[in-house]
């Protein structure tokens, strides 16, 4: 498997989900760049590879933004100030937060295809054992549908899909 996923925020959840990702073949890849030690430890227990910004987005087969919902648009700022957006190269967006925040962060990462998959649910850190998986609800946002695929086959891997609970969206 050559699927190389960027990581925006390997934040306790994101970190989480990159480890899942790691341990079944994926190359991930995360920013240091401004970034806590605590979150430096947190990347490397995880497996995740550093990589500055441009080098991330470039070699980055999809994007996965994972943060608090605050930041969402903080996060895909960056992203979108780059201007690299590579041929087949997906956004998938799964903080939770508002289709209408899904779609200004897509209006400002066109011609990127954004994806909007949220995740509920928390880490297994701490001690705390699985009851299943982070729970995720894959919908395309903007670009070709077919662009979604690759990206739903890398989340079916990593937890069970289904409708996220409305009142757990910003």
């Amino acid at each position: 498997m050559t699927d190389t996923i960027g990581l925006l925020n390997p934040g306790s959840m994101g970190s989480a989900f990159g480890a899942q990702l790691s341990a079944r073949g994926y190359i991930v890849l995360w920013c240091p760049d401004g970034r806590s030690d605590t979150t430096r430890r947190r990347a490397e227990r995880a497996c995740l590879e550093p990589e500055a910004l441009p080098e991330h987005v470039s070699r980055s087969d999809v994007l996965l933004s994972l943060c608090p919902p605050a930041a969402a648009e903080e996060t895909a700022a960056p992203v979108a100030e780059l201007g690299m957006v590579g041929a087949g190269t997906i956004y998938i967006e799964a903080s939770a937060i508002s289709q209408s925040r899904v779609q200004c962060i897509a209006d400002h990462l066109a011609p990127m295809p954004v994806i909007d998959a949220v995740v509920v649910g928390s880490p297994l850190v701490g001690g705390k054992q699985p009851t299943g998986s982070p729970n995720l609800s894959p919908a395309p946002m903007c670009g070709p549908t077919s662009q979604a695929a690759p990206s739903a086959k890398m989340l079916s891997r990593t937890a069970r899909r289904g409708p996220p609970p409305s009142d757990h969206r910003n």
